[in-house]
């Protein structure tokens, strides 16, 4: 039998199924520093150009979504467990700085899992309690289901910003109405799009934003692995991986699959279980339950 179908039959400390891949590390726990940019791409770190966008925050929350007004929800809980890890490494100051331990892909080997909806939640659940500025950025350019979540399908993103080298992050990156969270869009659509992510301009963009603001953290939501080949190229850029599993539906061949394509990144990688059904029977916000994070070696 292998690790991976090992890790699957395990329970973990609150009592739901966890996934821990064989490559997987160890899991352990404001001013923004500037540093030069890349010619081409061009990430001031001033705001004063970015736009306002007022989230309605009353529409997440009946979708499940974490928000201020209910802090110590249940789902609420799940992430603060999930995200202390991530953080731990995000803001360790041992990484080795080509790492790039800041920027965090999140994604999943198969289309509907939950991935945009883990994305969402991580980056509210880190703006409610820490001190530190989330930057959640709708890489899934195919799919951009965040874009749409968010109702940013009319603002220019990440797209333009590959596109050209005059533009910069700024003037794409939205302010909301929670402190501390901004958000670029996928952009408006281009027939050539998904080979931006995984061009050189990319991976400036991706050093760039890690660089110039070290104590941010940078959330980047890709699309499925195993939908297109970008998703694969995209991870060797980021420094830490979540794959989203969901519980019954994805096959155990699919995540192996995925797994095997995040090996060649060489990358950490965190899994969070989806959609877990309580003893009830039940399903947690509609069927949205996050189970904890994965560790082991």
């Amino acid at each position: 039998m292998s690790s991976i179908e090992k890790a699957m039959e395990r329970k973990n400390i609150i009592g739901q199924e966890t996934l821990t891949p064989a490559s997987a590390t160890p899991l352990s726990s404001n001013s923004l520093e500037q540093q030069p940019a890349s010619p081409k791409i061009r990430v001031r770190p001033g705001e004063r150009r970015s736009q306002m966008h007022q989230l309605d925050l009353e529409a997440l929350r009946q979708k499940g979504f974490i928000v201020p007004a209910e802090p110590q929800s249940r789902i609420a809980e799940e992430y603060r467990m999930i995200k202390r890890p991530i953080l731990k490494r995000a803001l360790d100051g041992s990484v080795n700085s080509d790492e790039y331990s800041n920027v965090i892909m999140v994604t999943s080997a198969l289309s509907g899992e939950g991935k945009t909806f883990t994305s969402i939640n991580l980056a509210m659940s880190i703006v409610m309690e820490y001190n530190h500025t989330v930057l959640l950025i709708d890489a899934d350019v195919v799919r951009p289901q965040l874009t749409r979540t968010l109702s940013l399908t009319e603002r220019t993103g990440l797209v333009e910003v590959l596109r050209d080298p005059t533009l910069d992050l700024a003037d794409v990156m939205v302010r909301t109405n929670i402190d501390n969270l901004r958000v670029v869009g996928a952009g408006k659509p281009y027939s050539r799009s998904t080979e931006l992510l995984a061009s050189k301009q990319m991976a400036m963009f991706a050093e760039d934003v890690s660089r110039r603001y070290p104590e941010r953290i940078i959330i980047i939501d890709s699309s499925p692995l195993l939908a297109a080949s970008q998703p694969s190229a995209l991870a060797h850029l980021m420094g830490q991986i979540v794959l989203v599993v969901e519980t019954g539906r994805t096959p155990q061949t699919a995540v192996k699959e995925a797994l095997s394509l995040l090996d060649q990144s060489n990358k950490l990688i965190w899994l969070v279980l989806n959609k877990n059904r309580q003893a009830s029977g039940q399903d947690y916000y509609g069927g949205y339950y996050y189970g904890s994070y994965s560790n082991g070696k």
